[in-house]
């Protein structure tokens, strides 16, 4: 009866995580584990967000990099697309239950790291040097725009600049595994509020 459970819970799992090809591995971190996959295959999500999403990245100039699955995370998959200076990524995710957001994440020259998004996901830790902007009623344009507005505040108030951003799948999965290393050294069950970088911040400004 507990092995056949097991089995049940298994492979429940298993259908409820993205799908993804475990034979592809493209990165294997401190972390976790990183496989290939497909956002455009999961035919259980609405395609329209998705090629909203792509034709924001087209007109903005991001080129696609790819999609994956995190081990750790593995009910979701993203896809991420880089700017053309490098600066900046954009990726949009989801789970069986459909997109949970799309964002802007930058990576800084102090190992800083700002992300701004339209999900709540996204929680500001400033003692690891992690911010989040959080717009959930934003467009792709605004969000990025926002986004941008966020690096002007760093390389003004943090005295740092942007790094350039790997352009390969394996290198992005490697900064992204740097992240949750950095992340699971913040104590269990402490979540900061997400930040909102402007006039009011003083983690930002008054430094």
């Amino acid at each position: 009866m507990q092995h056949a459970m097991q089995r049940n819970l298994a492979r429940m799992r298993r259908e409820d995580a993205a799908p993804c090809d475990r034979s592809n591995v493209i990165y294997r971190g401190v972390a976790s584990i990183y496989w290939a996959a497909d956002l455009a295959s999961w035919d259980k999500l609405d395609a329209q967000p998705r090629l909203d999403f792509e034709a924001a990245m087209a007109r903005m100039q991001f080129t696609h990099v790819g999609d994956f699955v995190c081990k750790k995370l593995r009910d979701y998959v993203s896809s991420y697309y880089i700017s053309s200076d490098h600066l900046s990524y954009g990726l949009i995710f989801a789970n069986r239950f459909g997109y949970a957001g799309y964002e802007f994440v930058s990576h800084f020259e102090n190992d800083a790291h700002l992300t701004t998004s339209t999900s709540w996901l996204a929680n500001s830790h400033p003692e690891i040097e992690s911010y989040a902007q959080n717009h959930p009623d934003l467009n792709h344009d605004q969000l990025y725009e926002r986004h941008l507005w966020g690096i002007s505040r760093f390389r003004s108030h943090k005295q740092t600049i942007p790094a350039q951003l790997p352009g390969t799948l394996a290198g992005l999965a490697a900064l992204f595994d740097s992240m949750l290393v950095k992340m699971a050294t913040v104590e269990n069950g402490v979540i900061v509020e997400a930040i909102d970088i402007g006039a009011n911040d003083r983690s930002v400004d008054d430094d």
